[in-house]
């Protein structure tokens, strides 16, 4: 810590540029050094500057505003005095390599991310990283206590010129994120981000399969084409995102003791992520994610013959006939899953071959297979809870948000339903007349 000349409240002189300038004395004790006596041992005398906003002048004049300055001069003193204390602990958490409110922001959103490392999925983590990016320009070199709401919503236009505000969004959320962890720190004490609202992101529709396309695809996935067989694994992954509602990774992180045959349904208990560097295998998510999906006949008797095959395969290579620990749509022998990058690309290839257009007219992704399965099952008629349980939403308002008013044929076949049926019931309705009361006729 540092201690002040104790003589005097400091001095003022005149500077160059026309301005009084203050100047205090200080020396620091150096660290485990002592004298004879033991007593603390200090370094050389050093000094602090300030000007002041206080005009000096020559000539006659050259105590001009003198006055003024000392009085500066001891507000300023007594302030310096009363920060000591919180600056040499900064000090000393920098000598740590802590944290301190003159970090950047960066630097607090790298610490975020480090204490999250083991708390969230390599995927996720990738997402972090990415929006962190974001943060680093414009706001990076930014000291965190400097931060202001202004500065924020400043560097979030910015962004939005050039980013989606999806994106720029995830991004305010990290930074948040990252301020509100200095406050658990006591680094900080307030977060700036608290007064700042997220860009207003426009719904986007899903981009469903409509009736026709679904029926060229299905069409495409049964034909008995020698380069398209059943047993295929991207025909079969393509199926299983169509009739279950199931997530890329999820069907291709499914083992096979997790389809029960005999009750007819999967267990969706883990998946394959992706993140910049690979793939790798994970834990279903959420506890919504880990549910139990019914399935179709057609689809368990598919499932059925390929683990037939699968069984034979192992046989004949001298192999133990058990599948439990082997992945559905992988490979028998050497028990590695399927690459979801692998299923991608044999999707996409058959999206462009058949030329299948979306509801929004975009040529459908993968995931929007779980899209046409949520808006089918909805249109149908459905049980909303049912789809989200299916699905694995938390929530079975996000099912609604994003599904109930996907289908317009729906919405229409909805309509005529409620008129037929109000139309029927004023047709059906009589009027009763009422009788005569003891008290008619007085």
């Amino acid at each position: 810590m540092r201690e002040f000349q104790e003589s005097s409240l400091g001095s003022i002189r005149k500077h160059p540029c026309g301005r009084w300038q203050g100047i205090i004395r200080y020396h620091e004790k150096i660290p485990n050094k002592t004298d004879a006596k033991g007593n603390p041992v200090y370094g050389p005398w050093k000094m602090l500057t300030k000007l002041f906003d206080i005009k000096c002048y020559g000539g006659k004049d050259n105590t001009r505003g003198s006055k003024n300055a000392e009085k500066a001069l001891k507000a300023w003193r007594e302030e310096v005095e009363r920060a000591e204390p919180e600056r040499a602990h900064n000090e000393e958490l920098e000598a740590a390599g802590k944290l301190t409110p003159a970090s950047t922001v960066s630097q607090f959103v790298d610490s975020y991310l480090l204490a999250q490392q083991k708390r969230v999925e390599k995927s996720t983590m990738n997402g972090y990283r990415r929006a962190s990016h974001l943060i680093a320009d414009g706001l990076g070199e930014e000291p965190l206590k400097g931060l202001t709401a202004d500065m924020i919503e400043l560097w979030m236009d910015k962004q939005s010129k050039h980013y989606a505000p999806v994106t720029v969004n995830i991004a305010f959320r990290l930074l948040k994120a990252s301020i509100k962890h200095a406050m658990y720190s006591h680094v900080v004490e307030y977060n700036p981000a608290d007064q700042v609202k997220p860009l207003k992101q426009h719904r986007h529709e899903p981009n469903y399969l409509p009736p026709q396309e679904r029926i060229r695809l299905l069409d495409d996935l049964n034909a008995e084409d020698p380069h398209v067989r059943r047993s295929d694994a991207a025909v079969l992954g393509i199926k299983l995102a169509l009739f279950t509602g199931m997530r890329e990774g999820e069907i291709c992180g499914l083992r096979w003791r997790d389809v029960d045959f005999r009750g007819q349904f999967i267990r969706v208990r883990n998946a394959i992520g992706r993140d910049g560097e690979g793939t790798y295998e994970k834990s279903a998510k959420t506890d919504g994610s880990r549910r139990d999906i019914p399935l179709p006949k057609p689809l368990a008797d598919e499932l059925a013959n390929l683990r037939e095959e699968h069984i034979s395969k192992r046989r004949e290579g001298g192999l133990r006939a058990s599948l439990d620990d082997c992945f559905v749509l992988g490979d028998p022998m050497t028990g590695k899953y399927y690459s979801p990058r692998v299923l991608w690309r044999a999707w996409s290839r058959r999206v462009k071959r058949l030329g299948l257009v979306g509801s929004q007219g975009k040529p459908p992704t993968f995931h929007d297979l779980r899209h046409t399965f949520a808006t089918t099952a909805i249109a149908e008629g459905a049980d909303v809870k049912s789809v989200a349980s299916i699905l694995g939403h938390a929530d079975a308002s996000m099912t609604l948000n994003i599904y109930t008013s996907a289908d317009p044929e729906a919405k229409r076949r909805t309509m005529e339903s409620v008129f037929e049926t109000m139309e029927g019931g004023a047709t059906a309705a009589r009027v009763i007349p009422f009788g005569k009361t003891g008290t008619d006729g007085r």
